[in-house]
């Protein structure tokens, strides 16, 4: 019988440290042993070859799982959702040498375009090994002292033994321990709050002057000639401001692929919950959630919205042909209320 011998490559990673078998050819059956030879002539050296290249190790650049290695892009860069409608969450290149670990398979997968018609080649499979042990941690704080456990019961009395001899006079034993210390005794109660003093009295406004009295009327001048036009005047004073309510509540515009804000007003932050769900926080706390919102995407994306209450507004962008949710590149969002 034939034994299959197997050979391990130890790679490291961003996953950890990885055990990989390769298969090789099958050992044939041992033959039975030749008759000695003559010794040969013992030739000349020969010269010294050149050095050989060195070896080098893949390096393991991610893994995937829920896709298969059929499906692996020939440029090398895995588009966001590519292996589970999630991962990667923004495009992810695989240079050329780099390695993509199958979790499923657990097989290690190589880019190497040009090489094989698919660009990529399987350098074997691979196993989880236990990593060397974690450096000691701190030495933590003494817990507390336990609490002495219950006497037990005492023992049945024996029966009375022979008096024995006198034995010699004993050494002083050791002074015994220290005992528990009592249980702390339970904290005061907290006093009352006193009341608060009342405001006190406004001061009287002081009276006003008295006008003093009108002169006579004069008498009519003669007409004299048009003056010349005097400096503009001052301007007005400023009117009374519109209507707060008129104005939005939350005017905001982002990017739901990188989160950056182009736009905000009254915007406390964003909460990424997922791709293309968003959390808006108001600076503002509003009275109730019965409040209007408006909301707009690019890229045949529509905003819908999830939830709603006085800190904050959470909506979804989907596509409007297959109704899943997207990571749009500008999404805007408005809030106004009206009603107290």
């Amino acid at each position: 019988m034939s034994k299959q011998k197997q050979n391990y490559l130890y790679l490291t990673g961003n996953d950890g440290l990885y055990d990989t078998t390769f298969p090789t050819s099958p050992k044939g059956d041992k033959g039975q042993r030749g008759y000695d030879g003559v010794n040969g002539i013992k030739g000349a050296r020969g010269d010294k070859g050149s050095a050989g290249k060195a070896g080098e190790l893949t390096q393991i650049v991610g893994s995937f799982s829920t896709n298969t290695p059929d499906n692996l892009p020939k440029n090398g860069t895995l588009p966001v959702g590519w292996d589970d409608g999630v991962n990667p969450p923004v495009p992810f290149d695989v240079e050329i040498g780099e390695t993509l670990y199958y979790t499923t398979g657990k097989e290690l997968w190589t880019y190497t375009p040009g090489a094989t018609v698919s660009a990529w080649t399987l350098l074997g499979t691979a196993e989880n090994i236990k990593g060397r042990p974690g450096d000691k941690g701190e030495t933590g704080d003494v817990g507390p002292k336990g609490s002495a456990g219950l006497d037990g019961p005492n023992g049945l009395n024996g029966s009375k033994g022979v008096q024995g001899e006198v034995g010699d006079k004993g050494e002083v034993g050791q002074k015994g321990e220290k005992g528990y210390q009592g249980a702390a005794g339970a904290d005061g109660a907290t006093g009352t709050t006193g009341e608060k003093g009342n405001p006190g009295s406004d001061g009287t406004n002081g009276t006003d002057g008295t006008n003093g009295g009108k002169g006579q009327k004069g008498e009519f001048g003669e007409k004299g000639r048009r003056g010349v036009s005097g400096p503009r005047g001052l301007k007005g004073e400023e009117g009374n401001p519109g209507n707060p309510s008129w104005f939005p509540r939350l005017a905001c515009s982002f990017n739901g692929e990188t989160m950056e804000v182009f736009d905000a007003n009254g915007l406390l932050s964003i909460d990424r919950i997922r791709a293309g769900e968003y959390r808006l926080n108001f600076v503002n706390v509003l009275s109730n959630d019965r409040y209007t919102v408006f909301g707009t995407s690019t890229q045949n994306n529509y905003v819908t919205i999830y939830l709603r209450d006085k800190n904050s507004v959470t909506v979804r962008v989907k596509n409007s042909s297959s109704n899943n949710l997207s990571e749009s590149p500008y999404i805007s969002v408005l809030v106004y209320k009206y009603a107290a």
